[in-house]
């Protein structure tokens, strides 16, 4: 099995990214997860526009000026999150999980 792989089947995204994002929360689907985005200030009144679809393994952000433009897995997450590349986010992440 790749690194990737066994990355993705062990670490569930939703508590993994819980940590960075402020007031995320379950919606009325188990599935779905919304909370403040970790990437940008919180625009004023809009809802929380951070998203989370546990059965896919992706969060994205409904900002369109978001800096985090496309789905993340919690590979990308994680890269963009601490400011590194792929590959080093990839080595970090296997080394929680082996």
């Amino acid at each position: 099995m790749s690194k990737v792989i066994a990355i993705k089947n062990t670490i569930k995204i939703a508590p993994f990214v819980a940590p960075y994002t402020l007031g995320l929360r379950q919606g009325r689907n188990e599935r779905y997860f919304t909370g403040w985005c970790p990437f940008h200030q919180p625009s004023k009144g809009l809802r929380r526009q951070f998203w989370v679809d546990s059965r896919m393994g992706l969060c994205n952000c409904f900002n369109p000026r978001c800096a985090a433009p496309l789905p993340m897995d919690v590979i990308n997450f994680y890269a963009r999150v601490k400011g590194i590349a792929l590959h080093e986010a990839i080595e970090e992440l296997w080394e929680q999980v082996k």
